[in-house]
């Protein structure tokens, strides 16, 4: 076999975009690791994802940061765009896009405390601008390190109407496991494929996760208001 080395030197600056997910429970199934070891591995991971500039979807493993969402009324689900002409209930609705085939479209909320045997309710509002559109609602499951759980995402695939319409679905059987910390609501105006093919627009209101006793847990953030306060992140 005969070999061709280049001589090259990477630029300082990337343009292609990279993002990697490195769930740190599958990774640790896998190298069957826990505790100092499997901050050791995963820190391993992340020290070749630096090597190869590759981002990796989540915060790194056992890192410092901290992210503020401040007051949560007030926060903004990032990646969506505040829309004043689609209205359900209140000054502006969540416009969600799809419209890169290479893109992560799923537009997802500040994860929520829950407490395992307890009922919940899930809960929203949303219009598509193509009759029978199947937007997908995703319920993402956390442990106690605030990743996600492998397997422990609760998904809802529904065809979508040109005129708003309401969803609502118990989830607490879903939610039994002691494990299970918190959760995060992701909104995504279609299904996801790893070609990314399909592409398209939703708008949400009114998402709520409502407890026993019918308290919204986000506080209202689920409802879409122009007044916002930034998130901060150490």
């Amino acid at each position: 076999m005969h070999v061709t080395v280049w001589n090259f030197t990477l630029p300082d600056e990337t343009h292609i975009r990279s993002s990697l997910s490195a769930t740190p429970e599958r990774i640790a199934l896998y190298h069957n690791t826990q505790g100092k070891e499997h901050e050791k591995v995963m820190g391993l991971y992340h020290q070749n994802f630096a090597r190869h500039r590759i981002s990796p979807l989540d915060i790194p493993y056992g890192s410092e940061i901290k992210i503020d969402w401040g007051n949560i009324v007030q926060s903004a689900w990032p990646g969506g765009v505040l829309d004043k002409a689609q209205l359900y209930n209140g000054s502006e609705s969540l416009r969600v896009e799809d419209n890169d085939p290479k893109g992560v479209p799923a537009i997802t909320s500040p994860q929520i405390p829950i407490q395992a045997g307890q009922k919940y309710t899930v809960k929203w509002a949303v219009r598509t601008p193509v009759e029978g559109q199947v937007y997908r609602v995703t319920v993402d499951t956390l442990g106690s390190n605030e990743e996600r759980r492998a397997g422990g995402s609760i998904d809802f695939d529904i065809a979508g109407s040109t005129q708003w319409t309401t969803q609502s679905f118990d989830i607490s059987d879903k939610l039994e496991d002691p494990a299970i910390k918190s959760v995060r609501i992701a909104l995504r105006p279609v299904l996801w494929t790893s070609d990314g093919e399909r592409l398209g627009t939703a708008w949400f209101d009114e998402v709520q996760l409502l407890n026993e006793g019918g308290e919204d847990l986000f506080k209202g953030g689920g409802q879409f208001f122009a007044n916002r306060n930034p998130v901060s992140a150490d």
